[in-house]
C-alpha cells in the first residue's frame, strides 16, 4: 500500500503551489510522494522506495491517472459489494484497512468502488445515479467489515454498546460538510478552542505554520472547489483553468453558502432523488472519478486533487492518527471543538450507528456530561432525546412542540418503532488537571486541598442533578448509571469517592469509571484500577472502563516505553507503597530492605522526614475521604445541614479517629502546598533497575484482577480505542485475548464497545470483526472462535445497566 496511502498527505503542495494559483506538474507530485513515503519508511533504502514508486505509478502520465490509480488500488484490494449491495471491507484485509483509514478518508475509495460497480457512464439519468449512491451509503460512508459470523450474530442478537461517548461519535464526513457550509461558525469554535493550547499544538503537529485562520481559509477554498466540482458532476456547467486559479488564490468567492445539511447537488438538481448529504457527496466524487476516467481533463483533476488534500487534512484533525499515542493526543481532537457545530443535534448519530437494515444496536449507553447549571443540563438532555425520538420516527428533526424535556420524558420515544436501538444515558463527570499544580493561584487561606476546584464543581453538579430529578422525575428511568471520564493522569479516583457515595445516598446503584487507560508507569495504572475498585466501592453490576493496565503484557509495556521513565516523585512513592503492600508475601528480605529504603528516601524528600511504609499505606487508605473537610476554610457550615454532607463529615471524623496519629497527620499533610510541590517534582527511573519486575507486575495484575472478579465488577474493552491510545501496534496484542483466559490467565467478564467511534473511525460491527479475526488465529477451530464470539456478544447484553 506504499504511495496510495501517502497521496493525500502532500499538504505541502497547498502553500507551495495551489494557493499561489500554480498547478504543480507531475514531476513535482512524484517528488513530493517520494519524500512523504521516505519520511514514513526512513529505515528503507532509496532504491526500495523508488522501485515501489515505479510500481505504483505504472504508466501514469497525468495527475488524473495518479489519483485514479490510488483509489483503484484501495478499492480493488480492500472493498467488495456484500449480499445487501453495500460497500464492505474484505475480512482478510480488515486490520490493514483500519490503518489505511487514518491516511485516506473512506469516502473516496467507497465512491470509487460504487462508480466501478455499475456502468456509470451508461446509467440512464443522473437521478438514477444519485439513487444508487443513496442506497449504498445512507448515513455512513464507513464500510462495515464483511464478516458472515458477525453479520449473523448481529441479526440474531443485536449488539450492545455500553461504552460510547455521544459527543465524539459522529463520523468525520458530516463534520466536513458542515464546516465547509459554515466556515465562519467553524472558525469561531476553533479560535475559541485555540485558547486551550492543545488545539493549536495539534495544528502545528499536522503542518508547521498551520493556524486556525489558515485552516478556515482552506475551508473556504474547499467549499468553492466542491461547488464547482458539483456543477461539473451534474453537467450544469464547466470549470476553466483561469476560474480554478482565481478560486485557489481566494478571488471571487461567491454567493450564499448552502444552509446546514443542504448539499450543492440538491440545489442544482432538486431534491426529488436526493438521499442524504453524505450520499450526495459520494455522488459528486463518483461522477468526478468517472469524468477523469473518460479522458484528459487536467483542470478538473487539479481542482479535485486540491479539494482532496484539504479534505484529508481536515480529516486528520478529527480522526486519531497512528503517531498520536496517549490520551493527551486524543484530547487535542476533543479540545479543538471541530465537532461542536455538527453535534448540536443528535439524530444523525443514531442513524449512523444503526448501520444495517435490521439495525445493529439493541442497547446503547450514551455517555454525556452533566452541566453545572440546570438550564444547560436540560437543554443537552432534551437535544439528545429529540434526536433519539426523530430517529425512531424516521425523521431528522422534530417540531418545537415535541422538543421540551418534560414532553419527551412523558412518553416512550421508541414506541411502535421498528428500530431496536434503545438509548439510556450514563452521566460522566469530567476529570481535570489540579489547578494548584498547574500554576493557578493559591486557594483561600493558603490551604491547598488537591483538586479543590474540581471537588467543588462536582458538588455543584450533584446539586443540579438533584434539582433536575425533582423537576423531572421521569428522568431517572433514562439514566443507566454514572461515570468519571477524561484524562486520568489529571485526576485520581479518590477525588470522585464523595460524589459516588452521594449518588448512592440518593438511590443510584450503577457505576463505571474510566481507569487504567493511560499511565506513565504500568504500576501506576494497576494502582489506579485498585483505587477505583476500593475508593469508589464498586461491586456487583458495576464496571471499569478500559482497565488496559490489567491486561497489557508487562514485558510488552517495558519494550515500548524504553529505558527511562520520568514520573512525579509522589506518584512513585504511592506506587511503591501500594506494590509493597500487595506483594509483601513474595518479597525476599533483601528485596524488602531495598524497597523500604527507596520508600523512606522518597518520603523524606516529600514530607521532610522518613516515614515507615506501614504508616504511609494507612494514610493512603484514607484518601477516599472528602479532603475539603480537612481544613475549616473549605468547610461550608451551612452545607453540613445537608444530611448527605453531614454523613461525609461523620465518616471522616470516625475514620480519622480510628487511625494512628501519624497516619492522620500524613493524610492531612498530603494537601499542604509545599508538599504538593515536592510531590510533583520529576523522578527518573532506570528501567533496567526498576522494581517491580515484569514478573512482579504480572502478579500485581493478577491480584487486582482477582479483586475485580470477587467484587462482581465487569470490564469494558474498547479494541480500536486501546490500539490507538495505548502502546499496542495492532489488534493481536490487545488484552481482550488475555481476559478471555485463552492461555493460563483466569477469565474476566467484559464487554466490547466503541468509545468514540467517530474519532477512531469504527463501529460496533467492525469492533467485533476485529475480535473475531484475532480469535480465529488463537482458537483450535473456527467453531470455537465463533462460540467465544457469540458469548462476547451476549455478555455485552448482560452488562447493560438496568
Amino acid at each position: 500500500m506504499l504511495y496510495s496511502r501517502s497521496l493525500l498527505r502532500l499538504r505541502g503542495l497547498l502553500e507551495s503551489h495551489y494557493f499561489r494559483g500554480s498547478l504543480p506538474d507531475l514531476p513535482t507530485v512524484f517528488q513530493q510522494l517520494f519524500l512523504e513515503e521516505h519520511a514514513r519508511e526512513s529505515e528503507r533504502p532509496d532504491h526500495y522506495l523508488k522501485q515501489a514508486r515505479r510500481v505504483f505509478l505504472a504508466d501514469s502520465k497525468t495527475l488524473q491517472q495518479v489519483v485514479l490509480r490510488a483509489f483503484d488500488i484501495v478499492a480493488d484490494e480492500y472493498l467488495i459489494l456484500d449480499s445487501n449491495d453495500r460497500v464492505s471491507v474484505l475480512f482478510e484485509r480488515s486490520a490493514e484497512w483500519q490503518m489505511l483509514l487514518l491516511d485516506m478518508p473512506p469516502l473516496m475509495p467507497v465512491a470509487s468502488a460504487i462508480m466501478k460497480s455499475i456502468s456509470w457512464t451508461s446509467a440512464s439519468t443522473l437521478t438514477e445515479q444519485r439513487r444508487v449512491c443513496a442506497a449504498k451509503v445512507a448515513h455512513s460512508v464507513l464500510p462495515a467489515i464483511h464478516c458472515d459470523a458477525v453479520d449473523a450474530l448481529t441479526k440474531t442478537h443485536g449488539l450492545s454498546d455500553v461504552h460510547l461517548h455521544l459527543n465524539g461519535s459522529t463520523e468525520a464526513d458530516p463534520i466536513w460538510l458542515d464546516a465547509m457550509a459554515h466556515p465562519k461558525e467553524f472558525a469561531s469554535l476553533f479560535l475559541a478552542a485555540e485558547s486551550k493550547g492543545k488545539a493549536l499544538e495539534q495544528l502545528l503537529q499536522e503542518e508547521h505554520g498551520l493556524t486556525p485562520v489558515l485552516l478556515v481559509r482552506r475551508l473556504r477554498v474547499a467549499r468553492e472547489l466542491r461547488l464547482r466540482l458539483a456543477v461539473v458532476a451534474t453537467d450544469t456547467g464547466q470549470l476553466t483553468e483561469n476560474e480554478l486559479r482565481n478560486i485557489l488564490r481566494g478571488v471571487g468567492f461567491p454567493a450564499n453558502p448552502p444552509r446546514k445539511g443542504q448539499h450543492p447537488v440538491a440545489n442544482l438538481l432538486g431534491t426529488t432523488a436526493a438521499g442524504t448529504s453524505l450520499s450526495e457527496e459520494v455522488f459528486v466524487h463518483a461522477r468526478i472519478l468517472s469524468i477523469l476516467r473518460r479522458g484528459s481533463v487536467g483542470v478538473i483533476a487539479h481542482a479535485y486533487f486540491c479539494y482532496l488534500l484539504i479534505y484529508a487534512q481536515f480529516y486528520r484533525l478529527v480522526v486519531q492518527q497512528p503517531n498520536q499515542r496517549g490520551f493527551d493526543q486524543f484530547q487535542k481532537i476533543t479540545h479543538n471543538q471541530v465537532r461542536e457545530f455538527t453535534e448540536e443535534t443528535y439524530a444523525q448519530r443514531f442513524y449512523q450507528m444503526d448501520w444495517s437494515e435490521d439495525g445493529d444496536i439493541c442497547d446503547l449507553e450514551g455517555r454525556i456530561a452533566p452541566k453545572s447549571d440546570l438550564p444547560s443540563f436540560e437543554r443537552v438532555l432534551a437535544s439528545a432525546l429529540v434526536g433519539y425520538s426523530a430517529f425512531h420516527q424516521g425523521k431528522t428533526r422534530l417540531g418545537t412542540k415535541e422538543s421540551s424535556l418534560r414532553s419527551l420524558l412523558s412518553k416512550d420515544l421508541a414506541m411502535n418503532s421498528p428500530k431496536r436501538l434503545r438509548l439510556s444515558f450514563v452521566l460522566h463527570f469530567i476529570k481535570e488537571e489540579d489547578a494548584y499544580v498547574s500554576g493557578a493561584s493559591r486557594p483561600p487561606g493558603g490551604h491547598v486541598v488537591r483538586h479543590a476546584r474540581l471537588r467543588l464543581r462536582l458538588r455543584r453538579q450533584h446539586r443540579v442533578l438533584e434539582m433536575m430529578f425533582r423537576k423531572n422525575p421521569g428522568l431517572r428511568s433514562h439514566i443507566g448509571g454514572f461515570d468519571a471520564a477524561s484524562n486520568e493522569l489529571d485526576t485520581p479516583p479518590e477525588v470522585f469517592a464523595p460524589l459516588f457515595r452521594s449518588l448512592r445516598f440518593c438511590g443510584f446503584l450503577r457505576f463505571t469509571y474510566h481507569v487504567g487507560e493511560d499511565f506513565v508507569h504500568l504500576l501506576s495504572g494497576i494502582r489506579a484500577c485498585h483505587e477505583a475498585l476500593t475508593f469508589l466501592d464498586l461491586g456487583a453490576g458495576d464496571r471499569l472502563g478500559h482497565a488496559t493496565a490489567l491486561g497489557i503484557e508487562p514485558e510488552l509495556w517495558r519494550r515500548r516505553v524504553g529505558p527511562r521513565i520520568v514520573l512525579n516523585r509522589g506518584e512513585r512513592l504511592d506506587d511503591l507503597v501500594f506494590a509493597r503492600h500487595v506483594l509483601l508475601d513474595t518479597l525476599t528480605a533483601v528485596k524488602l530492605l531495598a524497597v523500604d529504603t527507596e520508600i523512606r528516601a522518597l518520603a523524606s524528600a516529600t514530607y521532610g522526614t522518613p516515614i515507615s511504609p506501614g504508616v504511609l499505606y494507612e494514610a493512603w487508605t484514607l484518601r477516599d475521604l472528602d479532603a475539603l473537610f480537612h481544613f475549616p476554610v473549605w468547610l461550608d457550615r451551612a452545607a453540613i445541614l445537608d444530611p448527605m454532607l453531614r454523613s461525609e463529615v461523620q465518616q471522616l471524623d470516625a475514620r480519622l479517629k480510628a487511625c494512628s496519629p501519624q497516619a492522620r497527620s500524613i493524610a492531612v499533610a498530603h494537601h499542604v502546598g509545599s508538599i504538593v510541590e515536592k510531590a510533583a517534582e520529576p523522578y527518573v527511573l532506570d528501567a533496567s533497575k526498576d522494581w517491580p519486575s515484569s514478573d512482579d507486575l504480572r502478579v500485581l495484575q493478577d491480584r487486582v484482577s482477582k479483586q475485580v472478579r470477587n467484587r462482581g465488577v465487569a470490564l469494558e474493552a474498547l479494541p480500536t480505542s486501546n490500539v490507538r491510545i495505548s502502546l499496542y501496534s495492532d489488534y493481536s496484542e490487545h488484552h481482550f485475548l488475555r481476559w478471555l483466559g485463552l492461555d493460563s490467565d483466569e477469565p474476566l467478564v467484559f464487554s466490547i464497545g466503541t468509545d468514540d467511534p467517530g474519532i477512531f473511525a469504527t463501529n460496533m460491527r467492525n469492533e467485533f470483526s476485529h475480535c473475531y479475526r484475532e480469535l480465529k488465529k488463537r482458537c483450535a477451530s473456527e467453531a470455537k472462535a465463533l462460540e467465544i464470539l457469540e458469548e462476547m456478544v451476549l455478555q455485552g447484553h448482560r452488562m447493560v445497566f438496568r
